[in-house]
């Protein structure tokens, strides 16, 4: 009887260490999802920003001629 409680809790404990497991590997996932959109996002604003400057300096060249 009580080798099959030791086994039933060791089992248990196997389970609930293989969840936490499972669900840090999955919030470590989506962090990394997101990461890589903010990065993705932070691109797209600098080559905006870098779009921006350039149109601005072909303006004021434009202008001065």
């Amino acid at each position: 009887m009580g080798n099959d409680y030791v086994e039933r809790e060791r089992k248990s404990n196997i389970d609930i260490n293989e969840r936490r497991r499972l669900l840090r590997t999955k919030q470590s996932n989506e962090m990394n999802r997101l990461r890589q959109r903010q990065q993705q996002q932070i691109h797209q604003l600098i080559q905006k920003h870098r779009d921006q400057s350039t149109e601005l300096e072909r303006q004021i060249s434009d202008e001065a001629h």
